[in-house]
């Protein structure tokens, strides 16, 4: 692996809950020891929400110390610059069908792609359009100088929903690892809960896990004791993998 993709797996998300909606929840994530919040931008997701809102939870996030992540599904440029200068982003998460080339508007931002997992062609020529783009273009990680490709998020197939579905991943897709993917950091998402997650580690060898319904209420409202419990599972998870 290129010496600037190893670098990216120490600053990566490692243990992530997304689509919180409130302020109180974020403390929640804390206190269960997870590292990143994801923030949905997707207006047609149950999880939305609008930027001032998104801005204000980012800002609460990061004094507490976890990464901010926002999801946001086929913006236009200006939405991600909209999004890029208004709210707090440690991580940019495209989860649609965006062209490397947008890349551009996120302005130094790290990004993850997330793509719908299911071993199809035109899931894998969209890995290998990003990954040839970030080798043509190589930036070191997180010079702030431009955006550049962090990583990849796997999650399950549901055309046009944008995640946070509950379907599981296809987890025997993932490992080994395909060779469009092989040497970048994957994150693995997709019907993660607090009962399958130190197993879905231990299958996919996955660098990060990513759950939004698996630990909720209801949607957008999270469970202190389900976080926890997942945050734990996670962690039993990494302790086994052997480099």
């Amino acid at each position: 692996m290129p010496d600037n993709r190893r670098a990216t797996i120490l600053h990566l998300p490692k243990i992530k809950v997304c689509g919180v909606t409130s302020i109180e929840d974020l403390g929640l994530l804390q206190s269960a020891g997870v590292d990143s919040v994801g923030i949905n931008l997707v207006r047609t997701s149950k999880r939305f929400v609008p930027i001032e809102l998104a801005n204000e939870l980012a800002a609460h996030a990061k004094s507490l110390g976890l990464t901010t992540v926002a999801v946001v599904m086929d913006p236009t440029g200006d939405e991600l610059l909209q999004i890029v200068r208004n709210v707090a982003l440690d991580f940019m998460q495209l989860h649609g069908h965006e062209p490397p080339e947008i890349a551009s508007c996120c302005e130094g931002v790290p990004i993850l792609k997330a793509v719908a997992w299911s071993g199809l062609d035109e899931q894998e020529n969209l890995v290998r359009q990003w990954t040839a783009a970030c080798d043509e273009n190589p930036a070191p990680p997180f010079d702030g100088s431009r955006s550049h490709l962090a990583g990849f998020l796997l999650d399950a197939h549901a055309p046009g929903v944008g995640g946070g579905t509950g379907l599981r991943a296809r987890w025997d897709l993932v490992f080994p690892r395909p060779s469009c993917l092989e040497g970048w950091p994957v994150i693995l998402a997709g019907g993660l809960t607090p009962e399958n997650v130190e197993d879905a580690i231990g299958q996919t060898r996955a660098d990060g896990v990513d759950t939004a319904s698996g630990v909720e209420l209801s949607p957008g409202r999270k469970s202190g004791e389900l976080v926890t419990n997942f945050a734990e599972g996670a962690r039993r998870g990494f302790s086994h993998i052997k480099d």
